[in-house]
């Protein structure tokens, strides 16, 4: 994945969830979803001998492959769309928690 920018990385992710190890730039979100020898491998971005050498040791080397990808599923399984949906959930049940608190503090709640 040698993106010059990354939000997300969507893609990384989907890869990962199918046991695919990823060389991916390390630009935007890519760092925190690849982990840089255990997933797959973080290279500066702009850099296609470093994604280059990267490939060829995952494909001369079957086992580490493997385990890469073992690795690279069970990263993908904390990022589920059920459970990114909890933490979404959580950060505005959260706020609003917080909201109330900072309301009743300065007499803005309702009787």
């Amino acid at each position: 994945m040698p993106s010059y920018s990354e939000s997300f990385g969507l893609t990384a992710l989907e890869a990962m969830a199918c046991g695919t190890p990823v060389v991916a730039s390390r630009v935007g979100g890519l760092p925190a979803l690849v982990k840089d020898g255990v997933s797959g491998y973080l290279v500066p971005w702009h850099r296609p001998t470093s994604f280059a050498e990267k490939i060829e040791i995952i494909l001369a080397n079957p086992s580490l492959a493997e385990e890469m990808g073992k690795s690279a599923v069970i990263l993908s399984e904390g990022r589920s769309w059920e459970k990114m949906a909890k933490k979404v959930i959580d950060v505005y049940e959260t706020a609003f928690e917080n909201r109330s608190i900072t309301h009743k503090r300065r007499g803005y709640e309702k009787n």
